[in-house]
């Protein structure tokens, strides 16, 4: 069974809408389908997207690396993923992910 041409049937919904009026009505319906085909878009690339990073405290990060958490302070400008806020440090859980990943092989 063939596949319907759906420009076929918006030529043929053009040519029957005679009238400003239907014309216009028939403009809300299309904009209406391309926005719901837009809107399934926008969730499928949404879901393949990465999820955001966790941004970690010392002691989180110390305890997912484990290591002791002055090792974490000792160590800030060398550990990958650690950005300084004022006083405070974070520490980034993929960074954390990595350096597990990269010491176990």
């Amino acid at each position: 069974m063939p596949t319907p041409d759906p420009f076929g049937t918006l030529d043929a919904a053009i040519a029957k809408a005679a009238t400003p009026q239907e014309r216009a009505a028939l403009l809300v319906q299309v904009a209406a389908r391309l926005a719901a085909l837009g809107a399934g878009m926008v969730e499928t690339a949404s879901a393949t997207a990465p999820a955001e990073d966790q941004q970690l405290s010392v002691q989180q990060a110390a305890a997912r690396i484990g290591v002791s958490t002055s090792y974490v302070y000792h160590n800030a400008k060398r550990l990958p993923g650690v950005a300084r806020i004022g006083r405070r440090l974070v520490i980034s859980a993929r960074a954390c992910d990595r350096l597990l990943e990269r010491n176990r092989t």
